[in-house]
């Protein structure tokens, strides 16, 4: 109950996805960036993107060809929106999520 309490956002878990030798990850996130740039960007560690009911984080793997993706939100649903949203564009560009 205490930590019912205290739980103020919803989390996806990390998705972790391979690309292709092909695809340019620096590319990739700018894209990103751009298709979310209403939200507030933050460049600590890969990127952060946060609007006022949700968040999202990508960052590259130093030792692997994948990218991370994390979020977060003030409800379920809007999580699960976002991350099938942000999963799509990742894997338009021939990702796959490694399990």
């Amino acid at each position: 109950e205490m930590i019912a309490e205290l739980h103020s956002s919803f989390e996806s878990g990390e998705f972790n996805f391979s690309l292709p030798d092909s695809v340019n990850k620096v590319e990739l996130i700018s894209s990103i960036v751009k298709q979310y740039s209403t939200g507030i960007l933050s460049k600590l560690d890969g990127i952060a993107i946060d609007f006022s009911d949700w968040r999202f984080s990508i960052r590259s793997s130093n030792t692997e060809n994948l990218l991370r993706l994390n979020v977060e939100g003030d409800s379920q649903a809007i999580v699960s929106e976002k991350v099938e949203k942000l999963k799509s564009t990742i894997l338009a560009t021939g990702a796959t999520i490694k399990e």
